[in-house]
């Protein structure tokens, strides 16, 4: 990938790293060309930016019978899912096509999943529900099904509509930041504070979430230790090797011109502080570069490389094809519609396996394209599902982020690895035990109304699900899952913007998050969480995780 002027000086000045020394000195120090376990708790990041219809991902399951939560939904929400009509047996027909049944308190509920901890309900208001999670989203039932995965219900993100003001809130951590108050830090970037270690962005601009503070003060931004890895890959600066190669591109020369140049700026003595500062910076841009790449001196996980790459070269092996289909017939396909999503899961893995000499805690990326006003569902494709290049709406992005193959009868053991599961299965391969130091947090800015519109969407609504995702996490359900007021709701002709109530802020979520990667660190982050935000009746965020 390619990044033009503008978009390297934006994340240039954004990075501690590109424009600061202060953080550099502590990655100078001897680095292995292999895989380093995480030794601290992390967390990453995913926002999902545009206003995610989760509902369309977890729906309740489909009830022939007027009044209730599953006949109501499915009533009114057959246009988002692209049906030709609201006839029962329709709506019937594409729960049980579409979607993994779960029933809460149900058999396997109670089964003891992989963290040894049975499934929670922790408000105690959904016994007997029974939901679903769409069937392509193998990785997430899986993690789901295993103890692995926190939905909290009826959670708040920005306290409006709009969504450049409720991304400001989500990612300052601050429900009372105006619509232009842009200068603050962000509450991945207080954590990693907090942690002592450093906020890592992973998406091709820094997001101001990875923002720290300055002197303790959220309302100033101090970014001596963030770090941008926009392809982890290319990290420092480049270097030639005269002795091997005397064959030289232009670039090439121009950079083994550079690299002498200030090599030899490095053996005189300056009596001046701009000097000093200028050549510490370089050398420490250098040394630090090269000690990545020599940590990083392996091919890419196959499982990750097939997210993004579509390039067939002798680099190839024949297991490749059995990740990506078109392989086995000679032509060129990625797994991932975004492949830059791809990319951020490769540079997630890299940063993961240098974790040590970046001093890793908090790790931001970001997924878009969620405004689903229209054409919620695409119907484009009619026979091959793993088609990156045929737009199915957000099912597409549903399927990048959490899809993959699954054991449970029912779904499809071959299915391809979304980035989550490719990701999980590299590290499994690699340290299974730094799968049990991360925590992923998964929320946006807002939801989306309860009702479709007459375009086969959703508008802006408040209320959704977050996601909390790892085996920290003590699985289950938080909150009441369907409400049923809202049954009432969409009966109301006259109520045109049907919402699901927000009723626990985004700030007791994540500061459980933060508690579980630094102990105590949840109320330095969100410093009035305890006082000034809402949290659902019986909801209890110390419940999180374990």
């Amino acid at each position: 990938m390619t990044f033009d002027r503008r978009q390297f000086l934006q994340a240039s000045l954004y990075s501690g790293l590109l424009y600061g020394t202060g953080s550099l000195p502590r990655f100078v120090q001897e680095a292995n060309a292999a895989f380093a376990p995480l030794q601290n708790r992390i967390l990453v990041n995913l926002m999902l930016d545009g206003g995610p219809d989760l509902r369309h991902l977890i729906a309740p399951a489909w009830n022939a019978t007027p009044g209730t939560v599953g006949n109501a939904y499915w009533k009114n929400r057959w246009r988002a899912h692209r049906l030709p009509n609201d006839q029962n047996a329709t709506l019937q027909a594409r729960w049980n096509s579409a979607y993994y049944p779960i029933s809460i308190g149900g058999g396997g509920w109670t089964t003891n999943g992989s963290n040894n901890n049975a499934l929670n309900d922790d408000s105690g208001v959904n016994s007997g529900v029974t939901f679903g999670i769409w069937r392509e989203a193998g990785w997430l039932i899986d993690m789901f099904m295993d103890g692995n995965v926190a939905i909290v219900a009826n959670a708040a993100g920005g306290r409006n509509r709009d969504h450049s003001h409720s991304t400001i809130m989500m990612e300052q951590g601050n429900l009372l930041a105006g619509s232009n108050e842009r200068e603050h830090s962000g509450w991945g970037g207080r954590l990693a504070q907090q942690a002592g270690g450093s906020p890592i962005a992973l998406t091709d601009v820094p997001r101001p979430f990875c923002f720290g503070a300055r002197n303790g003060n959220p309302a100033e931004i101090d970014n001596t230790d963030l770090i941008t890895v926009q392809n982890s890959r290319q990290l420092g600066l480049n270097e030639v090797d005269f002795s091997v190669n005397r064959s030289y591109s232009s670039p090439q020369k121009i950079l083994g011109s550079l690299q002498g140049y200030y090599g030899s700026l490095q053996q005189q003595n300056f009596n001046t502080d701009a000097y000093e500062k200028f050549l510490d910076h370089e050398d420490k841009l250098r040394t630090f570069g090269a000690l990545i790449r020599e940590r990083l001196d392996f091919d890419e996980p196959l499982l990750i490389r097939a997210l993004h790459s579509g390039t067939i070269n002798d680099d190839y092996p024949p297991e490749m094809t059995g990740l990506n289909p078109d392989l086995a017939n000679g032509n060129s396909r990625r797994t991932l519609r975004d492949s830059g999503f791809g990319r951020q899961i490769r540079n997630l893995y890299d940063v993961i396996a240098s974790n040590d000499l970046l001093d890793l805690r908090v790790a931001s990326m970001s997924y878009g394209r969620w405004d689903s006003h229209e054409n919620q569902r695409e119907l484009g494709v009619t026979g091959d599902l793993n088609n990156p290049d045929v737009h199915r709406g957000i099912e597409s992005n549903f399927k990048d982020i959490f899809g993959g193959p699954s054991n449970r009868p029912g779904l499809p053991s071959n299915a391809l690895h979304g980035g989550f599961s490719a990701l999980w299965a590299s590290l499994e391969q690699e340290s299974s035990a730094s799968k049990d130091n991360i925590v992923i947090n998964v929320a946006g800015e807002f939801g989306r109304q309860i009702r479709d519109n007459g375009d086969r969407g959703t508008d802006h609504g408040k209320g959704n699900y977050m996601l909390l995702i790892g085996s920290g996490v003590r699985g289950g359900i938080y909150g009441d899952l369907f409400p049923e007021g809202e049954v009432d709701k969409l009966a109301d002709e006259s109520i045109r913007t049907p919402d699901i109530d927000p009723l626990t802020d985004f700030d007791h979520v994540f500061g459980a998050a933060c508690d579980w990667v630094s102990p105590g660190s949840g109320g330095q982050v969100f410093r009035g969480r305890a006082s000034n935000t809402n949290i659902e009746s019986g909801v209890t965020p110390g419940n999180l995780f374990l």
